[in-house]
């Protein structure tokens, strides 16, 4: 009896494993799919929900399973030209133009500029001399400064000593400030020189006195120079300074005269007196016109070294 259910029992079934051979696909033509072909297919290509055959896997199981049967499409041939090619840029070579060097000049003179017209050359036009008044600045064959414009000329100074009085073993400041009239008399240009006198009034005698003050020319022009003095004696003068003038219409319309440092030293010649006076001396000064001076003339005519009573 047992034998006989087993033999029932394979007749049922293996019919029932035939079919199935025929309607699964095996793993094999999956990998020999894609083996000849060069896809990644699945189990998807030829069913839709495994065993249920799609289109491709009914086409497949028709053809005996041949696999040209459900072989891939093949893709599109793309018809569209490439796009023309660029040429590369090309860089031209560097120019070999040989420029060849301007023609010799003519050994012969060239002609004047403003030939034929009236325009003066540069090289030979000349510049006439600056004056004041009627005197020239400069000496045109000697190139020499020409101071002769100061020649008569009046300042009123103020004269500000400031220093020291002594009388024995006392020592004391001492201030004082003196007008007095200072007079150009000359222009030596041999030894440069200005050539003036200088001109006080005593305020208890009303006497004038009169001291030459030399003027030694150091540098600069006519209308703006520098310059120093000295004056030796009972009284001792000694600075350096600077005149500057202003001219309109070439005549000498002001001046002005100022120190840039001096000192004054005065000893009282008695024989028992011991009185000294020495300090620092500054001048400032203005021109003047002559109708302004107070000297009287015949002290001006009579200038000395020596007291002049009015």
């Amino acid at each position: 009896m047992m034998k006989k259910n087993i033999l029932a029992l394979f007749l049922i079934v293996g019919p029932t494993i035939g079919f199935i051979s025929n309607v699964h696909a095996l793993p094999t033509y999956l990998s020999q799919y894609n083996a000849k072909y060069g896809t990644t297919a699945t189990c998807t290509l030829c069913h839709t929900t495994p065993p249920t055959l799609n289109s491709t896997g009914t086409a497949f199981l028709n053809s005996g399973h041949s696999l040209a049967a459900i072989a891939p499409a093949a893709a599109p041939v793309n018809t569209t030209p490439p796009p023309p090619a660029v040429p590369p840029k090309t860089v031209p070579p560097p120019s070999t133009t040989v420029i060849a060097p301007p023609p010799a000049q003519s050994p012969s003179a060239p002609a004047p500029k403003n030939a034929g017209t009236s325009t003066p050359n540069k090289a030979t036009a000349k510049t006439p001399k600056k004056t004041v008044g009627s005197v020239p600045i400069t000496n045109s064959t000697t190139n020499t400064v020409n101071m002769g414009v100061w020649a008569g000329k009046w300042f009123k100074m103020n004269m500000k000593n400031k220093g020291y009085y002594t009388e024995g073993s006392g020592l004391s400041n001492d201030r004082e400030t003196i007008v007095r009239y200072l007079r150009i008399q000359s222009w030596d240009p041999a030894n440069k020189v200005l050539q003036a006198a200088l001109y006080e009034q005593d305020p208890q005698t009303g006497r004038w006195a009169s001291q030459s003050l030399p003027l030694h020319y150091i540098a600069g022009n006519p209308l703006n120079f520098r310059f120093q003095s000295q004056v030796t004696g009972d009284s001792e003068y000694a600075f350096s300074g600077r005149i500057r003038g202003t001219e309109v219409g070439g005549v000498l319309e002001n001046a002005r005269l100022k120190t840039l440092g001096g000192y004054h030293l005065q000893i009282n010649d008695e024989p028992s007196s011991e009185e000294h006076w020495a300090g620092w001396l500054t001048i400032t000064g203005k021109m003047i016109q002559e109708e302004d001076v107070p000297v009287p003339a015949d002290v001006v005519l009579n200038s000395g070294d020596n007291l002049i009573s009015q």
